[in-house]
Parts: structure tokens; C-alpha cells; sequence
């Protein structure tokens, strides 16, 4: 053998050794991660496991370790299916995306996400994946965060039941390559605080753009327009709002006769 050749077969035995190390590892954190399951299980049965903020928080800190030695984006990608694997095991998941013959975002976003080992099911209709996941037929919708229809997503019935909430957006590691329309997922939990979060607020009323932009100053809230639909606005406001929080119906009260409806939160994703 060369000795070049024997070089390289000493790095590729250095190389393997670390992969063993690294699938010992996960295997251990597997069996903790049984053990969390059942834990929450026993406590929470009916309790969505999903834990965006934390989440967010492990990768934001993930890809700083990296020192630049390894690409944060491939670090990202690595434990979004560590993550992904770690729920499907403490319980099953199953994602609704909302997908027609011209965005078909929401699903690759979807699968880039959570894994093509997450059961996905293709809905036609916004509607229906809001449907699917209220009703719990799935733990997971995706939907466009912008939704050119004449009947956007956002712009739901005032006396619907309000228990799902966005609480993610994907993808949480952005590219300035990247050309796809960013996608919300949603599910029904509660949204967490993170260091750095934007908040989704639909508000329907007859006042003009800058009076409703106005009112959300007044209570010390950052607000842009993202969107709009006859009388709606769908609003960014540049902090974390808790539900239940009281601050939107001090809002309600500058914009009279109006209905303002929290669509949920999630962390500002990180810019590479």
C-alpha cells in the first residue's frame, strides 16, 4: 500500500470512530428522549409535545458553537431531523400542507422540516388544513404566509374557536438564495417565548392602514401590514404577545367596533 493510501485509510478510520461515537450518542439521547414520552404522557395525555420555543432557542445556539467549522445551515438541517425524530417518538405526528398547482412551498418546507418520515397529507384548500389540525386529524399545518386568495386563510369566521395558533416559521435558517415563499406552521399550542420573536395579529375594522398602524403605537407595539382582504389586515407586530395577553384589547378599544384575533408567534429565524 501506497503512502498515500495509507494516509487516507488512517483518516477514514479516525472518521469512522467518530461516527460510532456519534451513534452511540444518539442512541443514548433516544432513550432519554423514551423516557421524556412517557413522562409526558402520564402528565399531559392530550398535550401537544411540540416545544417551538426551545426549539428555536437549541438552534439558534447550535449554529453559533459551530465557529464557522461547520456550516449552520447543515448544522440546522442535522438537528431539525434530531428534533423531528425525538417527537415522533413521544408521539405520533402527522402534518396537513396546503399545496395547489401553482405553491407547492408548504410541503417541501414540510418534508425540509420535519422529515419525509412524518406522515404528509396534501390539502387543496387552506381551510381544510386549518380544519384537519383544530379537529386534531393532524398535529401539524403548514400554510403560506402570504395568501393572495380573495379568501385568505387569516381572515377567519369571529365566532370560530380560536385554539390554533402559528407558531413557527419556516425555514428557520434563511438563505438570501432563497426564493421559496416563507411558509407558518401552526398547531394547536400555545406559542413560546424565545429572545427574539414577531408576533401575528388579524384585525378587522373599517379604519385606514396608517389609523390601525396608529393604534398598535399608541400601546407601544411595532406593527406593519403584511397583508390585507376587503376589511382585514393581517399584521407583523415585533414582539411576543401571550395569549390572553390584554394589551390587543386596549387596541380594540382605540380602534372601535373593532375585532382584533392573535394568529400566534414564532421566532425571528435566523439570516445566514
Amino acid at each position: 500500500m501506497s503512502a498515500q493510501k495509507e494516509d487516507l485509510s488512517k483518516f477514514r478510520k479516525q472518521i469512522d470512530k467518530i461516527d460510532d461515537k456519534i451513534i452511540s450518542l444518539l442512541k443514548d439521547r433516544m432513550e432519554i428522549v423514551k423516557e421524556v414520552g412517557k413522562y409526558k404522557s402520564k402528565n399531559s395525555p392530550t398535550q401537544n409535545f411540540i416545544r417551538a420555543g426551545r426549539e428555536a432557542d437549541m438552534l439558534r445556539d447550535l449554529t453559533k458553537k459551530t465557529d464557522g467549522k461547520f456550516p449552520p445551515a447543515a448544522i440546522a438541517n442535522i438537528w431539525r431531523m434530531i428534533i423531528s425524530t425525538s417527537l415522533c417518538t413521544e408521539q405520533d405526528m402527522s402534518i396537513s400542507v396546503y399545496t395547489d398547482s401553482n405553491n407547492n412551498d408548504c410541503y417541501w418546507h414540510a418534508r425540509e422540516y420535519y422529515g419525509t418520515f412524518v406522515k404528509t397529507t396534501c390539502e387543496d384548500s387552506p381551510a381544510k388544513v386549518i380544519e384537519d389540525v383544530a379537529s386534531g386529524k393532524t398535529s401539524i399545518g403548514m400554510l403560506p404566509l402570504i395568501d393572495k386568495s380573495d379568501e385568505p386563510w387569516w381572515d377567519r369566521p369571529m365566532d370560530e374557536k380560536n385554539n390554533v395558533y402559528i407558531f413557527a416559521r419556516i425555514p428557520f435558517v434563511e438563505s438570501a438564495d432563497d426564493k421559496s415563499v416563507p411558509s407558518l406552521a401552526i398547531a394547536n399550542v400555545m406559542p413560546e417565548v424565545t429572545d427574539e420573536d414577531v408576533s401575528i395579529i388579524a384585525v378587522h375594522s373599517d379604519y385606514e392602514d396608517t389609523d390601525v398602524i396608529n393604534a398598535f403605537k399608541q400601546v407601544d407595539l411595532n406593527a406593519n401590514i403584511i397583508a390585507r382582504n376587503k376589511n382585514a389586515h393581517l399584521l407583523q407586530v415585533d414582539k411576543f404577545i401571550k395569549v390572553g395577553n390584554m394589551i390587543l384589547d386596549d387596541v380594540s378599544t382605540i380602534l372601535k367596533n373593532s375585532c382584533l384575533r392573535l394568529m400566534g408567534s414564532y421566532a425571528v429565524p435566523i439570516k445566514l
